[in-house]
């Protein structure tokens, strides 16, 4: 059986022969996984979108000088600009670290609001299709469709302004997040006529905000989005790294959320998997993210905690993963260290199987 079937078996409702594990395939380097991890039982879970956005009347410009990259939005309104930096490759994904955002003050709002509803979605399932054949049997697709308003917001002002502003300049965070929804809107039209039924992720629960706050502009986004994807025979995930779930365990999942992603049970999470599915009941996949640093104790306590996490919760309804760390720019003697933990894991699910 493949990682693929055991997760398609699991989200229809049925018990595949073992709990699958599945990296974001951006965590883990593709040459290590094919020679290390592939034949373990690890799988991949790659993200893929067939949704683009297009603006109109907006002038994109990038410039490029030593280690800054420059990002220039020209509206009508104004123009804005963003700064990343480009000398940080071990630490990003992209290569790249954001410095500068693009709201800073109140004549920004203007220009970014223009931008926003000025933004349309195509749909081009190419990508999506030309990903399905490469992962073949070994994973499972996974799109995500940006963030509710309120969370998006951060993306645009960067963590500092998102904050303050909410108390500072509340009439213009509030039209800006209205604009964001509106886009949102869109986005999420497009991305049901898409190609994609794998897991679609429709935002984050990051921790860096409340349950009242979560409560009042997050959740009722998912639940008006969710249950219409489900309709079309997709699972839909909420990314809830929160290290401090278990205050938000009431909240969740939600009409329509099926999958809670990059949940992190202790040591490093404050919500154990007894407690999650006491909470969230046998009809929530819990997306498990293994916390890494189970591996610098060493092989044996990474497959004692995996085999007790397993006896915890026998419900099949959960698969095991990377979804934050895993070995993304981990090298030299440390990159043994994850591999050993990495192998734990996968020994104790072929050891600890479904009963049959």
């Amino acid at each position: 059986m493949t990682d693929r079937e055991r997760v398609r078996i699991r989200l229809a409702g049925g018990t595949p022969d073992r709990v699958p594990f599945l990296a974001f395939s951006e965590l883990v380097p593709e040459d290590i996984w094919e020679r290390e991890l592939r034949d373990l039982g690890m799988g991949l879970i790659t993200h893929v979108s067939s949704v683009a956005p297009e603006v109109g009347d907006v002038e994109v410009r990038h410039v490029r000088a030593g280690a800054i990259h420059t990002a220039e939005l020209a509206t009508p309104r104004g123009t804005l600009t963003a700064r990343y930096r480009t000398d940080r490759p071990r630490i990003s994904g992209s290569g790249e670290v954001q410095t500068e955002w693009y709201v800073k003050e109140p004549g920004d709002y203007a220009p970014m609001i223009w931008a926003l509803d000025h933004t349309v979605f195509r749909v081009d399932g190419r990508a999506f299709h030309e990903t399905r054949e490469r992962l073949g049997g070994h994973g499972v697709t996974h799109t995500w469709c940006d963030e509710p308003p309120y969370m998006g917001l951060q993306y645009l002002l960067g963590w500092e302004n998102w904050v303050l502003h909410q108390v500072d300049h509340p009439g213009h965070f509030r039209e800006l997040m209205d604009a964001y929804g509106r886009m949102q809107d869109r986005r999420l039209e497009a991305q049901l006529e898409a190609p994609e039924r794998d897991l679609i992720n429709l935002g984050n629960l990051s921790g860096n905000y409340g349950p009242r706050q979560y409560a009042e502009f997050t959740r009722p986004y998912f639940e008006r989005h969710a249950p219409r994807f489900r309709e079309l025979g997709c699972s839909v995930t909420i990314h809830a790294d929160a290290l401090n779930l278990k205050q938000h365990a009431a909240l969740l999942p939600g009409a329509g959320v099926n999958v809670i992603e990059a949940f992190t049970p202790p040591p490093v999470g404050n919500l154990s998997v007894g407690e999650a599915r006491a909470a969230w009941g046998p009809g929530v996949t819990l997306h498990v993210n293994v916390p890494e640093t189970l591996f610098h104790s060493g092989y044996d306590v990474t497959f004692a905690w995996t085999r007790d996490l397993l006896a915890a919760d026998p419900c099949p309804n959960k698969f095991l993963s990377f979804t934050e760390v895993g070995l993304l720019g981990v090298e030299g003697a440390m990159r043994e260290v994850f591999l050993a933990g990495t192998r734990a894991v996968l020994d104790a699910l072929r050891e600890h199987p479904y009963p049959r």
